[in-house]
């Protein structure tokens, strides 16, 4: 819903956009406040400041009790069609439960142009509500909203305020926009013609040229950073891999250090059977046993990659890119985090719900999974902010991780022999030298193989590998041309 105003401002701005757990909290806490709990410790947790805050709806509900009882690390306040005074039920009628059309009528309230309810939003909404539990979470919201009614505190808020409402919304209609306006003391209200209750959505950013037409100053210019330079150096001499056991602290562990810069290194994901999409929840291709990888194909180092489901569709974890290509994409993940390789070998790690999404488009070579480890060379595990919550993830057991360093010239890929808790992975990894680190797939998926010799054997057939190739071990031409090409044009295309 938001994606337009974060590309707009990615530019200028950090631009964060933190998942409101509507129905993962227990019955007691979905409520505004709690909603505004879990806003307060992720703000707390990744230690923001002088934020510009910004909700729609009951996001903006949330925004307002944050700023309400935590006004000292916001700077300003945007808010579009709040509820806190006032919103209309939009109706007294009960639907037949799987009404579909009904669904879709209620949807199209939501916008002035009823085609805004695309059938992909219609079909959202309507799989809400024919989950019972998701059903009764809405209703416990929608009455904590009610009950949560802050006419007699919006006057103490003292943060630039800026309101912008659709003059054609009838949930929260204009007149509850200027009520705030009334009642908030240094605000500003805009009115928009021909928009409903998300205008984030309904209403396209105006252009440099609207703006001049209007006698408005176009927007500060986005930072445009410099053409990224191959940091794989032609004239070094490549060398293998490094591969090693070692121990620290008491705990054993196979290492493997890729040098970023090595001209015949590389890295890339292989699927089951050599197919070139990933298990997805329509799409099916099973998966192979790790004897079978290492068999077919000749890396230097193979492991396991990220996680995927237990059931009979088998669907792999995130987002999946390899040579380029996309070998599964949603626009909506915003699960774990993701590592990822750009134009220049540039590596970065960012956490979905944390950070905003990464720009899988950006990478050559990307894989999501996690719970973090490791943020800027200090220990960050917050597997709930992630959206983890399977006991065999979070507790001690066998562990897997992928780092880089600070340089960003060394990737390492670490099995532990030992079981850990994600903590003591974190503080290990980095000693071993990484900034940034995350948790891999482990447990029965563990793997790993070293010059074709398997020295930890998979529990269960896998759906994706990690490979990596070096000097005695080379690639693929089809990959390091994928790596060529990448260089020049920086964007990931599909691969189905």
């Amino acid at each position: 819903n938001f994606r337009d105003l974060v590309e707009h401002f990615r530019g200028t701005h950090k631009v964060i956009v933190p998942m409101l757990p509507l129905f993962d909290l227990d019955i007691f806490h979905t409520t505004v406040g709690g909603l505004e709990k879990h806003v307060q410790r992720f703000i707390e947790t990744l230690d923001y400041q002088n934020i510009h805050l910004l909700g729609n709806s009951l996001g903006g509900h949330v925004a307002l009790v944050h700023v309400l009882k935590h006004p000292e690390r916001i700077k300003s306040l945007i808010l579009t069609g709040s509820s806190g005074l006032f919103e209309n039920g939009m109706g007294d009628t009960y639907p037949k439960r799987g009404d579909y059309e009904y669904i879709r009528k209620k949807t199209e309230m939501t916008f002035y142009d009823p085609a805004m309810a695309s059938k992909e939003l219609v079909d959202e909404v309507f799989e809400i509500t024919n989950n019972r539990l998701k059903v009764i979470k809405i209703i416990a919201l929608a009455k904590s909203a009610i009950r949560n009614n802050l006419g007699d505190e919006i006057s103490q808020i003292q943060q630039p305020t800026l309101l912008i409402w659709g003059n054609n919304d009838i949930i929260t209609p204009p007149f509850v926009g200027r009520e705030f306006n009334k009642l908030i003391p240094n605000s500003s209200l805009f009115l928009i013609d021909h928009c409903g209750h998300a205008p984030m959505m309904e209403v396209p950013l105006p252009s440099t040229e609207r703006l001049k037409a209007a006698g408005l100053p176009p927007p500060p210019p986005f930072f445009v950073p410099p053409p990224s330079k191959s940091v794989k150096a032609k004239s070094k001499i490549s060398k293998p891999v490094q591969f090693a056991k070692r121990k620290i602290d008491g705990v054993t562990f196979y290492v493997t250090t890729v040098d970023m810069t090595d001209p015949e290194t590389f890295i890339s994901i292989l699927l089951p059977h050599d197919v070139t999409w990933a298990n997805t929840a329509t799409i099916d291709h099973g998966a192979e046993n790790f004897d079978s990888y290492v068999a077919k194909h000749h890396g230097a180092v193979m492991l396991n990659g990220t996680f995927f489901s237990k059931d009979k569709q088998q669907r792999v974890m995130g987002n999946l890119v390899a040579a380029g290509k996309f070998m599964k994409y949603s626009r909506w993940e915003n699960y774990g985090t993701t590592i990822g390789i750009k134009s220049g070998n540039d590596l970065e790690m960012v956490t979905a719900r944390a950070e905003g999404q990464p720009r899988w488009e950006q990478h050559w070579f990307s894989l999501t999974c996690g719970p973090r480890l490791l943020r800027k060379g200090e220990i960050w595990v917050n597997p709930d902010i992630e959206g983890f919550t399977d006991s065999h993830v979070l507790t001690i057991g066998p562990r897997q991780a992928i780092g880089f360093s600070q340089a960003r010239e060394k990737l390492f890929l670490v099995s532990f022999i030992t079981s850990l808790s994600l903590e003591r992975a974190g503080k290990l990894m980095k000693q071993i030298g990484c900034y940034e680190a995350m948790n891999l797939d482990s447990g029965a998926s563990r793997a790993l193989a070293h010059n074709g010799s398997i020295l930890i054997h998979a529990g269960r057939p896998l759906t994706n590998v990690i490979i990596v190739y070096d000097k005695l071990h080379p690639a693929p031409q089809a990959l390091v041309k994928s790596w060529q090409k990448f260089q020049v044009a920086g964007t990931a295309v599909s691969s189905y």
